[in-house]
């Protein structure tokens, strides 16, 4: 698998994983994806139209750099997943959790909406 930043706009990071979003992928490229994922000050839009498969180890990784985004208020959305990691995605009923979305329009609202809100057991 490989994990490249193709945006790093003021409103947002896009970044794209391609390969195969599995355990040898994931040993490959998840301690920078989960240090982006710490570090930034932004939403991210993560890109998965070149990803050729999805395990639970894969959805593991994103679950975590979900989780660090949006303890600081911050959102992550899955954009426009291949066939196959789209169907993972639905079987795994993975859309109740992650925002999934196929248009880049509402990417970027979504990820940008999210920039400065405060998560809710932080507020006072």
């Amino acid at each position: 698998m490989e994990m490249r930043i193709v945006a790093d706009e003021p409103q947002l990071a896009w970044l794209v994983l391609s390969g195969s979003i599995d355990a040898v992928g994931v040993a490959v490229v998840q301690r920078d994806f989960l240090d982006l994922c710490g570090r930034l000050e932004k939403g991210l839009i993560v890109d998965l139209s070149w990803a050729k498969s999805l395990t639970s180890v894969g959805v593991t990784m994103l679950l975590s750099g979900k989780k660090a985004l949006e303890d600081r208020g911050l959102k992550m959305v899955l954009f426009r997943p291949s066939v196959l990691v789209d169907l993972v995605l639905k079987n795994m009923r993975l859309q109740t959790i992650f925002e999934i979305v196929h248009d880049e329009g509402q990417a970027r609202e979504i990820v940008s909406a999210g920039r400065g809100s405060i998560p809710p057991r932080h507020r006072p």
